[in-house]
């Protein structure tokens, strides 16, 4: 079985499990645009109203989080909801891939 891969921005994350290589690809593009943005956990966590553990998590790809959260946390990066979705590679990509 050939690995699921999401990219999201310079992230590119492949799993065989296809939940958690979207889910990292996710949390790797929060921690990476939060870093940009000289925001620390903690207050990237306090601006969406959520637990800075729980921050961690999804950095993590641990968690995720309800799709109705991705527009306060796209307002608080400067971005677009959209921009938060990681994106499968395409089949013809996939196969093209080293194993």
């Amino acid at each position: 079985m050939q690995p699921f891969i999401y990219r999201l921005g310079m992230v590119t994350q492949r799993d065989r499990d296809e939940r958690r290589a979207f889910l990292a690809a996710f949390g790797r593009f929060l921690k990476i645009e939060r870093v940009k943005r000289g925001m620390t956990q903690e207050q990237f966590a306090d601006l969406l109203g959520i637990d800075r553990t729980f921050m961690g998590l999804l950095e993590r790809g641990r968690s995720g989080t309800n799709i109705a959260e991705l527009p306060r946390m796209a307002r608080g990066l400067g971005l677009k909801p959209k921009d938060l979705i990681p994106e499968p590679e395409p089949e013809e990509d996939c196969a093209a891939e080293p194993r």
